[in-house]
């Protein structure tokens, strides 16, 4: 079974890097095309609305189908969707073509990665889930520092269709490496066992990691929106864009180390420490006007600290529920990120506008994110009973074992 499981996770993590990438760079790209086919920037605002809402939807479907059917068959689902729309786009030419394929997009999104998560959850050596989550996001994470520049060169040598087209044969690759994996836990087969199995004892102890990962995708949405336009308000940085490069380094690294911290000294103190470094990193942004070389620290804080809790949160829902339910519950953990950078990027569009960019309203943010801390230890000290076991909602392997059975 050792052998079967990392190869699963050798194919798996290939597959996510291809699909990760594909993802990452539409999310770049669409807006330059949809601008080239004439549109503006309410309906860039407005496609991106569309993929980020349909997504949302749409997890309340593809998470327990991939606990009734497996997380194979979502992922499989995912991938076609991500083929389709690549080959569509080389034939589209009107921004509602591009709207639709969007929709189609949100399929691939919904569909492919929670059920990705749960395979890496579930073929993870026993005490290591925390180590493979963070080897899993570093997957994830280092997308960024490749595709989006490889795309722009590659439009601009060889235009839109040859892009299209050399995506949709990453997507097929992506999808191919699906092919062997093996689910490791028996999905229910039976939708009336699997109703059966959503109750509130079951998800008993999500709900504050839920609310943490809403907070810590706040703090994200006010980052990748205007840190920019705060930086080009406020500093003579010829290039803020690197921002995004440290903010992805320092991603890389909570990736290698947060995870694995948190299978030793448990979830909850390994959480408290991302929060700290994502706020000192928000709140630092207070001193850059006056001391600009601050800027490149808070990107690299601010990537440890909300990638770090990422993987963190995505370890402990894994540890809080059963492995039967772990794509639902996973959906739902994404669905909190979705929201958080909504909420964010809306509220702090209109606060900061409202201010002129004051840094203030950066500091006020990473003061709260620290303020958090105690108010998470205090009240989730019950939560973190699991420090490095494979990931049983009850702390018990015979309520697994019996979950199983059903």
């Amino acid at each position: 079974m050792k052998t079967r499981v990392n190869k699963n996770l050798m194919g798996l993590f290939t597959s996510v890097f291809l699909i990760f990438s594909y993802n990452n760079i539409f999310m770049t790209i669409t807006p330059v095309y949809l601008m080239k086919l004439g549109g503006n920037q309410f309906l860039v605002g407005l496609q991106s609305a569309i993929f980020l809402i349909s997504a949302i939807g749409l997890r309340f479907f593809f998470g327990p189908l991939a606990d009734v059917k497996g997380p194979k068959l979502t992922m499989f689902i995912g991938a076609g969707a991500f083929l389709a729309a690549g080959i569509l786009f080389i034939f589209s030419s009107h921004v509602w073509e591009v709207f639709f394929l969007r929709f189609i997009q949100a399929i691939g999104l919904a569909a492919y990665f929670p059920g990705a998560t749960t395979t890496v959850m579930n073929g993870a050596p026993e005490g290591m889930v925390g180590r493979y989550v963070g080897i899993y996001r570093l997957v994830t994470t280092s997308t960024l520092l490749f595709g989006p520049v490889f795309a722009l060169g590659l439009i601009a040598a060889q235009g839109y269709e040859v892009y299209y087209l050399i995506m949709a044969v990453v997507a097929l690759i992506g999808l191919l490496l699906i092919l062997p994996i093996h689910n490791r836990i028996q999905p229910f087969n039976n939708n009336r066992k699997y109703r059966h199995s959503l109750t509130i004892e079951n998800f008993k102890g999500t709900f504050v990691i839920y609310f943490t990962t809403f907070v810590f995708a706040i703090g994200y949405g006010l980052l990748f929106n205007f840190t920019i336009l705060f930086v080009t308000a406020h500093t003579n940085i010829s290039n803020p864009g690197q921002f995004y490069t440290l903010f992805a380094i320092g991603g890389i690294i909570a990736s290698l180390t947060l995870g694995m911290m948190s299978d030793k000294i448990g979830r909850l103190r390994a959480m408290t420490f991302a929060l700290f470094f994502l706020g000192i990193g928000i709140g630092g942004f207070y001193f850059i006007p006056g001391a600009s070389s601050l800027f490149y620290l808070s990107g690299l804080f601010t990537g440890f600290g909300y990638s770090g809790g990422i993987v963190i949160s995505v370890a402990w829902i894994g540890d809080s529920v059963s492995q039967r339910i772990r794509s639902t519950a996973l959906s739902f953990h994404q669905n909190c990120i979705d929201l958080g950078i909504a909420f964010g990027s809306s509220t702090f569009g209109i606060v900061l506008g409202k201010f002129n960019y004051s840094p203030m309203i950066f500091a006020c943010m990473g003061i709260g994110l620290i303020a958090y801390m105690p108010i998470l230890l205090h009240s989730n000290r019950k939560i973190d009973r699991i420090r490095s076991n494979g990931g049983d909602f009850s702390g018990s392997n015979g309520e697994m074992d019996r979950e199983s059975r059903l």
